[in-house]
């Protein structure tokens, strides 16, 4: 298991730099917390039938040889792949209508299309761009899957009870607070000068007393209650101004309308990072003066009926992330240089590159390959342990009115159910981990070597 958790310290100085030189089962809510009682043929039957049709229709001697030839199916596992091709017999034929939004967190999808990864495993990948999460669009059955997060449908989920997150994409380890240069005090700085780490902490909070923050109306201020608790202040000694989208939240906070800044990250790497805004906002407290509070999961939403009569197309989907995920480990510049140019095309801004952009997406989020994810996110007992998260962030949200009373957060949550489908396939399994491509053009997932 990799836990990069803390390197972001390291990397924000780095990056500091750089700006100053240029800028499931909807029904069995249960099953959320431990694995499911099926075989994997049970798991998945369509997958069963899918999979044994072409030999099927061989003959029947041809078929017991091949049947004695085992090595070759294992060999064909790992380089044409040619037994995983043919589209789920299912409703959509392996289509997936993604509502994509400028964010890195779901960028993975485009990017596995671009590579011909989806078609490769008999999957149609559909990207379609939005500016915000469309939970409605979801909702009328006009797309199939979503960006979203652990707490982020709290609003619409007393309209949407058939919402599900299906998929953990990554962990956003981007919670840093910004501010404006020369009006900020910088907590790195004051501890440098003060050589004290309580010293620096009370400098911090009696700069942010009175002080504007922005937030997006429906998302929690668990977050920033935790960086001010960090630092001694309670909730009422700064201002919180909410604004009723991400996109006018930034646009206000750009033109000067609050004091404080936390939130999307292509905002916040705009702000530290660009050309454009070069030296003109700085990290006033890092990622450590939040605290537990700032474990925050990304997923994918889907709807429970999609789940129920697509499971292999689900579980296929799984796949394609997990193969993605490898991409971005073996290639991150690659990667970086493309979900740079995509996020730039959806929001009408300039391209933060290939370095800047993969160091984003591997240093300030974690994407767990499928090795790690087990341990990482869905073990119980463990600080990362989803649950937990899950559960700490719906009451934060009861508690400040975004979630209403008696929503069970393990009717929503279905991750852990399709995760332990997915590692009880073993030929989906085997083709994530299957030799990758050059990782570039349409034929960029054909394995080499």
């Amino acid at each position: 298991m990799r836990n990069r958790w803390w390197k972001v310290i390291s990397l924000l100085a780095v990056l500091s730099m750089l700006a100053a030189a240029c800028g499931g089962d909807g029904d069995e809510p249960a099953e959320t917390t431990q694995a499911p009682q099926t075989t994997a043929a049970a798991a998945a039957p369509a997958a069963d039938d899918s999979m044994e049709e072409e030999p099927m229709e061989m003959e029947e001697e041809e078929s017991m040889e091949m049947d004695e030839e085992e090595p070759m199916e294992e060999e064909s596992m790992d380089s044409d792949l040619s037994h995983l091709t043919a589209p789920p017999d299912e409703p959509k034929g392996g289509v997936i209508r993604i509502g994509a939004t400028p964010s890195y967190d779901d960028r993975l999808w485009s990017y596995a299309a671009s590579i011909g990864m989806d078609e490769r495993i008999g999957l149609d990948l559909e990207i379609i761009p939005f500016v915000s999460i469309p939970y409605t669009q979801l909702q009328t059955d006009e797309i199939d899957m979503l960006f979203s997060c652990q707490i982020c449908y709290g609003t619409i989920i007393e309209e949407f009870p058939e919402y599900r997150n299906y998929l953990i994409t990554n962990q956003y380890q981007g919670f840093v607070l910004i501010g404006r240069a020369g009006e900020a005090v910088v907590y790195e700085e004051a501890l440098e000068r003060l050589g004290d780490e309580e010293a620096a902490k009370a400098e911090l909070a009696e700069s942010f007393r009175g002080k504007k923050f922005v937030k997006t109306e429906g998302f929690p201020t668990t977050f920033e209650r935790g960086l001010l608790e960090n630092i001694g202040l309670e909730f009422e000694d700064v201002e919180f101004t909410y604004y009723p989208t991400m996109e006018s939240m930034n646009f206000s906070y750009l033109n000067g309308e609050a004091d404080y800044y936390t939130g999307n990250l292509s905002a916040q790497a705009r702000m530290l990072y660009s050309e454009e805004l070069a030296g003109e906002y700085v990290v006033a407290a890092p990622l450590e003066l939040f605290g537990a509070s700032a474990i925050l999961y990304s997923t994918e939403g889907v709807r429970a009926d999609w789940l129920e009569e697509n499971p292999e197309t689900v579980l296929r989907s799984l796949a394609v992330w997990y193969r993605a995920s490898r991409y971005l480990e073996e290639y991150p510049e690659i990667v970086g240089e493309y979900a740079g140019e995509e996020a730039k095309d959806q929001t009408g801004g300039t391209s933060l590159g290939a370095f800047v952009t993969s160091r984003i997406m591997t240093e300030l989020n974690y994407f767990p390959l499928l090795e790690d994810a087990k341990d990482y996110m869905f073990t119980p007992g463990e600080i990362t342990y989803f649950g937990n998260v899950v559960a700490d962030s719906f009451e934060s949200g009861r508690e400040e009115g975004y979630i209403a009373e008696g929503v069970d957060w393990q009717d929503h949550e279905v991750q852990e159910v399709w995760f332990n489908r997915l590692l009880e396939r073993e030929d989906l399994v085997a083709w994530i981990n299957a030799p990758l491509g050059t990782g570039v053009g349409p034929g960029g997932d054909v394995p080499q070597g």
